[in-house]
């Protein structure tokens, strides 16, 4: 293999260890992101949840007051019967009223019961939901930081590797290559079972043998170098 072949090769491999490094931070920032996101949108949820059911508990709290007092009123009105101290006609006609009152505020209350049960649920699961989703994203705030900061940094030792390997190869293909991964396309691509592994393109016995002689030669589909596979 030629020292060019040689160089290109090295180069090729430490540019994407480099990229798959930088990808695995971005990776990881995405996560850190996406967990801190998921754990806003419950505790929002939550709230809400939260600000339903409390809203329905003071209801419940309302309805129940206004059957007590309507209670009051009845016995109040039933005393006035009893004693004789009163309109007993007046005093008939709110028991009568106060009773029917009771009954429909009671049948409210019930169905309101109802569905305090189901929001009393639905705020069990909210919480459930969002601790979780909490403990999630502080776990990740403690231990997605130091492991991105510590692959941006293998990445950036590796892409000066990277840089360091390019300048030994002649200035024709160091300018090729630069040139093809500033418009994010890899330069090189590996002869896997005679066919190009990017674009498929079967290569001719002639140039596989030329190949592993160390020439460099170009894919005719793709036009990136061709090499044999890392070892």
């Amino acid at each position: 293999m030629s020292n060019e072949v040689e160089t290109l090769d090295l180069v090729d491999r430490t540019d994407r260890e480099r990229a798959r490094l930088q990808l695995d931070a971005e990776r990881l920032t995405a996560a850190l992101r996406d967990a801190e996101s998921v754990a806003a949108a419950k505790a929002t949820a939550l709230a809400a949840t939260r600000s339903s059911y409390d809203a329905m508990r003071t209801e419940e709290r309302a309805a129940e007051r206004r059957i007590d007092e309507l209670r009051d009123k009845k016995t109040s009105a039933t005393r006035i019967l009893e004693t004789g101290a009163g309109d007993a006609a007046a005093a008939q006609r709110q028991i009568d009223r106060c009773d029917a009152l009771v009954d429909e505020a009671e049948t409210q209350l019930l169905g309101l019961l109802d569905q305090l049960e189901v929001a009393k649920k639905a705020l069990d699961d909210a919480t459930t939901t969002a601790t979780h989703s909490q403990n999630v994203a502080r776990t990740a705030n403690a231990e997605m930081p130091p492991r991105i900061t510590e692959l941006l940094a293998q990445s950036a030792k590796v892409a000066t590797q990277v840089e360091a390997t390019l300048q030994q190869l002649p200035s024709d293909l160091r300018q090729r290559y630069v040139a093809q991964r500033e418009r994010s396309r890899w330069a090189v691509a590996r002869l896997k079972s005679g066919k190009c592994d990017t674009c498929s393109m079967t290569a001719a016995p002639q140039s596989i043998q030329d190949i592993k002689r160390g020439r460099l030669l170009e894919c005719h589909g793709c036009k990136r170098w061709l090499l044999l596979p890392p070892e």
